[in-house]
């Protein structure tokens, strides 16, 4: 028999779910109800089927919520209540540091998964969406300890039965849907999303060998030492060689060997996918790559040893030897050293202690292809500089994280961090070594968001990513390299690097052209014509490549793994 008591039990039951409801599709920018208006746009029977699938499985997911959170107390109800904090502080943290109202992604699992030694960074870069996200899903567990008290209805069997059925379900649907899983409720989407990113293989990547590599360079190399430098989060318009407003590079400004070729676009909008794609080659036509075709493509150590050079990786972000941005022990059979830094502070240090070492290689007299992976200003960017070269004040405090009312301080941080990370290295690497016969090639692996385009994410987004994340870099550095040659400005990318080390180190333009164009082919063609063709066409490619980029860059991070 239903009494006013039962029954008020009830009400209370469903007031509180409404409560959940909003509070859930608060994280998802309220997705749930752009889902109900499709369903009420015209369909055929089929795509209305389909629709009212997707909406029957998501209120059926959070039916199931509701029951776990009036579950009989016991052993199987505290589990899950763990997992649901655990669940509901990563996508808090994501939703806080995102600001697109997604919560977490699944390029965002993978991202973290294959960047663990950057967890610290992260951290404390992060750390104020991390403490809010702990009040909140505190505050979260102490309303649902008074809920239950008040509301005297507890399930057993029915949210047993139901989980396994929800996760199942849920999955089935968003495998075969062309709906995001963003919007499912998120102790479902991130199990989703960590399955099906397993599923995938963006975890476990099977590496395979590189395929041989027979051909060889008809002419000479035109530098007895390459050397390819990839920083870390360097915007290039953030740079004064580039027309910046505050003194970032002060030394490079005035300094006769180098040229910058002025803003250029990276290949991802993280480390992994830019590196990998520098490192091997990989041009937009090969994305996506979902069959992991590009795992066994020859990489740029072994036409460096084709062409009788001696291959180095330096890489002062790891220690031990780790490797990291895909790569395998099939790329290390090319690299005759592997070079890492074992004592790891302070970190503003790293990159000053690889200057020994490269001195150390150029003094030989082999010809030599150095790969360098610097520290550079990877987040926080106050642990990047000593406190007695903070040019730029007022700066952020310890354990501060970027937000949209601390910009200026956050750039002023940011601004320092480059002035002594980027152009402070190079102001003590030029005071070591000589350019008679050296050519360096400068880049960074993405650019940063600095509290811009709506979200305090610096880098990795993967819906509407901000330009400045893909902002980056090229200069070159060479002896009397700005009366030899003259450059354009801000049509290059990352995709022209490969080819244009290819060129440096002797190949034929026959085959580097298999790649791109090369920045040094572009300026040495002496018919105007033909220049002016060369030109048209980069551009026309570089302009391919930034309208495709906004569809393919959810693909681009999964493209290479």
């Amino acid at each position: 028999m239903i009494t006013k008591k039962l029954l008020s039990k009830y009400l209370l039951l469903f007031l509180c779910s409404l409560v959940v409801f909003v509070g859930i599709n608060s994280l998802s920018n309220f997705a749930f109800f752009n889902i109900m208006d499709v369903l009420y746009q015209p369909h055929g029977p089929k795509g209305l089927l389909k629709v009212s699938i997707y909406v029957a499985s998501y209120l059926f997911v959070f039916a199931n919520l509701i029951f776990i959170l009036f579950m009989k107390n016991g052993v199987i109800f505290k589990i899950l209540i763990f997992a649901l904090f655990i669940l509901l502080n990563v996508d808090i943290v994501y939703y806080l540091i995102d600001k697109n109202g997604t919560g977490i992604s699944m390029h965002q699992i993978v991202l973290a998964y294959h960047e663990t030694s950057h967890i610290l960074g992260a951290f404390w870069a992060y750390s104020g969406a991390i403490i809010i996200s702990l009040l909140i899903s505190v505050a979260v567990l102490f309303a649902i300890k008074i809920i239950r008290k008040f509301i005297d209805i507890k399930f057993f069997y029915i949210p047993i039965i139901m989980l396994p059925l929800s996760l199942v379900g849920s999955y089935m649907v968003f495998n075969k849907s062309a709906y995001a899983a963003y919007e499912y409720p998120f102790f479902t989407k991130i199990p989703m999303y960590i399955y099906a990113a397993k599923h995938n293989g963006y975890f476990d990547i099977k590496f395979k060998a590189r395929d041989a590599l027979t051909i060889r360079p008809d002419g000479a190399a035109k530098y007895k030492n390459i050397i390819l430098i990839v920083d870390e989060s360097v915007r290039g318009d953030y740079l004064s060689i580039n027309g910046f407003n505050m003194q970032t590079t002060p030394f490079l400004d005035t300094y006769d060997n180098v040229v910058s070729l002025g803003i250029a676009s990276s290949g991802g909008n993280n480390s992994a996918p830019s590196q990998y794609i520098i490192r091997n080659g990989v041009q937009m036509r090969d994305l996506p790559d979902n069959k992991f075709a590009t795992l066994a493509i020859p990489n740029i150590f072994q036409y460096a040893k084709n062409a009788n050079f001696h291959t180095y990786y330096l890489d002062s972000q790891v220690e031990y030897q780790q490797l990291q941005n895909f790569m395998s022990s099939y790329d290390l059979e090319y690299i005759d050293e592997y070079f890492t830094i074992k004592e790891r502070k302070p970190f503003y240090y790293l990159d000053r202690k690889l200057i020994p070492k490269i001195k150390t290689i150029l003094s030989s007299k082999d010809h030599n292809f150095i790969y360098i992976v610097k520290y550079g200003s990877h987040v926080p960017w106050k642990m990047n500089y000593p406190e007695n070269s903070a040019t730029f004040s007022p700066v952020l405090e310890n354990m501060e994280s970027v937000e949209f009312s601390n910009r200026d301080r956050a750039i002023n941080t940011y601004v320092n961090s480059l002035r002594w990370s980027m152009d402070g290295f190079f102001k003590e690497l030029l005071s070591n070594i000589s350019l008679d016969d050296t050519i360096i090639i400068y880049t960074s692996d993405h650019g940063i968001n600095i509290a811009e385009s709506g979200t305090t994410m610096h880098y990795g987004m993967e819906l509407n990513p901000p330009k400045t994340t893909a902002t980056v870099p090229i200069l070159l550095f060479a002896k009397d390299i700005t009366s030899k040659y003259k450059f354009d400005k801000n049509i290059y990318s990352h995709f022209m690097i490969f080819p244009s080390v290819l060129d440096l180190m002797g190949y034929d333009k026959d085959i580097y052209h298999k790649y791109n164009y090369s920045f040094l082919a572009i300026v040495l063609v002496e018919n105007k014509l033909e220049f002016f063709i060369l030109v048209t066409s980069l551009v026309m490619d570089i302009k391919m490549y930034l309208t495709t980029r906004a569809h393919n860059e959810r693909y681009d991070h999964y493209a290479v793994i």
